[in-house]
């Protein structure tokens, strides 16, 4: 009984820990595409 309680809190912690990586992927996208537009308009 135990070990099926620690795998739920495995997967669990691998979702969540999935779903973190991707929104800080997310993140550093935006900030890129951020900074190439006011790159962008400072040449324009």
């Amino acid at each position: 009984m135990a070990d099926q309680q620690h795998e739920a809190e495995m997967d669990q912690m691998s979702q969540w820990h999935a779903a973190a990586s991707c929104a800080n992927s997310l993140c550093h996208a935006t900030d890129a595409i951020d900074a190439g537009y006011q790159e962008f308009s400072a040449h324009v």
